[in-house]
């Protein structure tokens, strides 16, 4: 009885003994066969993911059962495009936002036509007050320049005495000025009114946006 007890005792641990020592041979996690077409069309099998494939690659179980399919590596100019697409999308994100928040204050600010019209003639005013002395600046000159003719006129042979000299070329000079600034003026405000213009336009559509959300 004895010897048959010690015999099953040494069968037992033998068996845990083997057993324990097999689930150590056995990896916990063992990695994969992958498998993919290079250039060519060349079949290229690899213990790791593979690099130069032309398109995914697959990767098998130890027992040659499917586990997934891997995609293909980008080459660095696609990685560069995607970057740049990213960017582009970032970019064009922000200004969204930013044109978003511009006419959120147009709104604000010019909750209707007469608002913007008040806004429109403040901005104004100063130029068409320029405009005015100027024009006013213009008219005596012209007088001075007919008084100054007119005075040229006893002198048919051109020979005229320095000071209607220097004053006619002064007149002239301050003609072409005054010439100058007035443009320069009605191009300051085009300038006004074109911007105050294309606030409305864009108001125009911001209200209506809004009329149609209300409806």
């Amino acid at each position: 009885m004895a010897p048959a007890f010690a015999l099953s005792l040494l069968s037992l641990f033998s068996f845990l003994a083997f057993g324990a020592a097999d689930a150590f041979a056995q990896p916990t996690s063992a990695g994969g066969i992958y498998s993919c077409v290079g250039a060519g069309g060349k079949p290229m099998t690899s213990d790791r993911e593979i690099v130069g494939c032309v398109g995914e690659q697959v990767e098998r179980n130890r027992d040659g059962s499917f586990k997934r399919v891997v995609p293909r590596s980008q080459t660095e100019d696609e990685k560069a495009a995607d970057e740049e697409r990213r960017r582009r999308a970032e970019r064009e994100a922000t200004e969204r936002r930013i044109e978003q928040r511009k006419d959120e204050g147009l709104l604000r600010q010019y909750p209707d036509v007469a608002a913007l019209e008040r806004a429109r003639q403040v901005a104004v005013a100063p130029t068409l007050a320029a405009i005015k002395i100027s024009d006013e600046r213009n008219q005596d000159l012209l007088k001075e320049r007919k008084r100054l003719e007119d005075e040229e006129q006893f002198y048919p042979n051109k020979k005229y005495p320095p000071k209607l000299k220097d004053d006619l070329d002064r007149n002239e000079a301050a003609l072409a000025a005054e010439k100058q600034a007035q443009q320069l003026r009605q191009d300051e405000l085009k300038r006004n009114n074109d911007n105050f213009d294309a606030i409305l336009a864009r108001l125009n559509i911001l209200w209506a946006r809004q009329a149609a959300k209300t409806q």
